[in-house]
C-alpha cells in the first residue's frame, strides 16, 4: 500500500508523537547527566590529588595543634610581641589569630566532608560501640 494515500489517524500521529518526545527528553537527559558526571569526575579527580597532599600534612597539623595547646605559640607570640624574633625569620604562624583559625577551618573541613559523604550515601557515620 502507497503510504502517501494512508488515511489520517489520529492515535499513530499521537504515538509517533510520543515517540519523538521520548527521543528528545532521551537526549536531554543523558546530555544532562554526561555533564553532572562530568563535572563529578574532574572534581573527584583533584580532590583525590588534595586527598593524598593532605594526607601527607596530618604530621604538620598534629605538630601545630600541639604547638598551639603546649603554650609554646603563646611564648612565641609573646617574644615576637617584645622584638625578640629576626624579621628574616617567617613569622607567620605567630598572627594573631592565624594558627587558631587554621585549625578551626581543619575542623570544619572535616566534619563537612563527613556530611557531603553522609548525605551521598558514600560515607555513614557508625557509633562505636
Amino acid at each position: 500500500m502507497d503510504t502517501s494515500q494512508q488515511e489520517f489517524d489520529p492515535k499513530r500521529m499521537e504515538l509517533t508523537l510520543r515517540q519523538t518526545d521520548a527521543v528528545a527528553n532521551r537526549e536531554e537527559r543523558i546530555a544532562f547527566m554526561s555533564n553532572a558526571y562530568d563535572k563529578l569526575r574532574k572534581l573527584v579527580t583533584e580532590l583525590a590529588e588534595k586527598a593524598e597532599e593532605w594526607d601527607a600534612l596530618i604530621p604538620e597539623v598534629e605538630k601545630l595543634q600541639e604547638y598551639q595547646e603546649s603554650g609554646k605559640w603563646q611564648q612565641d607570640f609573646e617574644a615576637d610581641e617584645r622584638g625578640e624574633v629576626s624579621l628574616e625569620v617567617n613569622r607567620s604562624v605567630l598572627s594573631e589569630d592565624g594558627l587558631y583559625d587554621l585549625l578551626s577551618d581543619l575542623d570544619s573541613l572535616y566534619s563537612t566532608f563527613g556530611d557531603i559523604l553522609t548525605k551521598a550515601g558514600v560515607y555513614d557515620n557508625v557509633e562505636e560501640e
